[in-house]
């Protein structure tokens, strides 16, 4: 079996697949953008209903804990009791529930959203927070169940070292911040029903035989 083939079957669902085949073909990367919310809202789908209280509890959490690491009392020796203590709170809530994996993902975005305080300016404020967090729940959700599976399998197909790789994703990331702006809350939303994948923001090139006549390279 080919290596993509292989690299591609690791993956669960159709929109990672696809994600795979975009970012294997190196297109551009405002359309693996579109795929990635796809494949997060299929990962939200899939979780039981119980556990999609689990986005708005874990913001809550998060909030408090910023409030008290922007205490001066709290911005050396504290401050790391504090960011201990919300390790430990997360990990109550994923044995809550039950160690899914979806609520695995959303405990590390917490938590590293969270480690970014320090950064921040004085009272952030909760959609500031919020804001930040589901940038960085995306960023895991992708990562634990796309690229974390698949990397090696785009290293190959693209030739990119693995420099490149981790330019590649960074790359990534920036362009998935402002579009989480409109786009994540509804996929860490607490809404008992499926939810339907953000819709398209990029449209696709389509090809008439004026394009095809077109020269590959400008002269």
């Amino acid at each position: 079996m080919p290596d993509g083939d292989r690299f591609e079957r690791s993956l669960r669902s159709q929109a990672w697949r696809k994600a795979y085949r975009l970012v294997c073909g190196k297109q551009p990367p405002e359309f693996l953008i579109d795929q990635i919310f796809r494949g997060v809202a299929e990962e939200r789908n899939r979780q039981p209903p119980e556990q999609r209280d689990a986005a708005r509890e874990i913001l809550s959490d998060l909030c408090t804990a910023v409030e008290g690491l922007q205490a001066p009392l709290f911005r050396d020796f504290e401050s790391r009791a504090l960011q201990d203590r919300f390790q430990c709170r997360m990990r109550d809530r994923e044995r809550q529930y039950e160690f899914s994996t979806w609520v695995k993902h959303l405990a590390r975005a917490a938590q590293g959203t969270l480690a970014e305080g320090h950064s921040w300016p004085p009272n952030p404020g909760k959609r500031n927070i919020e804001r930040r967090f589901h940038q960085n729940a995306v960023w895991e959700v992708a990562e634990g169940r796309f690229l974390g599976v698949v990397r090696g399998g785009i290293m190959k197909a693209t030739g990119r070292s693995p420099e490149q790789q981790r330019d590649h994703e960074a790359s990534l990331r920036r362009l998935l911040a402002p579009a989480c702006e409109s786009r994540a809350p509804l996929l860490f939303s607490d809404a008992q029903e499926p939810i339907r994948a953000p819709r398209r923001r990029t449209q696709r090139a389509t090809f008439n035989l004026e394009r095809l006549n077109q020269p590959l390279v400008p002269s």
